[in-house]
């Protein structure tokens, strides 16, 4: 589904004092790693098609961009980043069918907005049960999201009328 909220999106964020970049080529090359892991869904490369970056006025929240996902020693948070602790966690605790599970959880959840206001959150699109969904999980299980949003348009709709909370 092609995106008919995110041209009012970037204009509702700009108004709310989101630090956002534009990406002026309209395209978007993601890394292999990413796309061989993820069935991308159109609406997604379309907003990384408009958006290089896009980050709260609070700088506690971000979508991730083209840039996130190819990675680099410069970053501080990977796109990736709870993935990892989850992981780490388990591995702490020798729980090898519960690291299992991370990454299957994980396989399926295409994390495309970070949250570290208030504590870790995130919302990913479901790239196999209901693909296309908006997922939202927080610590300190991230793996046990609930679906919030048909859609990616449906989740900027929803953030605009202030109905999903960013725990900024």
């Amino acid at each position: 589904m092609i995106n008919q909220n995110l041209e009012p999106f970037l204009q509702w964020a700009k108004e709310q004092g989101w630090q956002m970049r534009r990406n002026r080529t309209g395209q978007c090359q993601l890394d292999g790693s990413v796309t061989k892991r993820y069935q991308v869904p159109e609406s997604y490369l379309e907003f990384l098609g408009a958006v290089r970056s896009c980050i709260s006025p609070q700088d506690t929240a971000w979508f991730l961009c083209e840039e996130d996902y190819a990675g680099g020693q410069e970053l501080m948070f990977r796109w990736n980043e709870l993935e990892l602790m989850s992981l780490a966690a388990a591995e702490d605790k020798g729980n090898k069918a519960r690291m299992e599970r991370i990454v299957r959880f994980w396989d399926g959840a295409m994390p495309f907005f970070v949250s570290v206001g208030g504590g870790y959150g995130f919302f990913a699109l479901d790239t196999k049960e209901h693909p296309g969904a908006v997922l939202y999980g927080c610590e300190p299980y991230f793996e046990k999201a609930q679906q919030v949003a048909e859609d990616l348009d449906g989740f900027l709709s929803l953030l605009m009328k202030g109905e999903i909370e960013l725990a900024e």
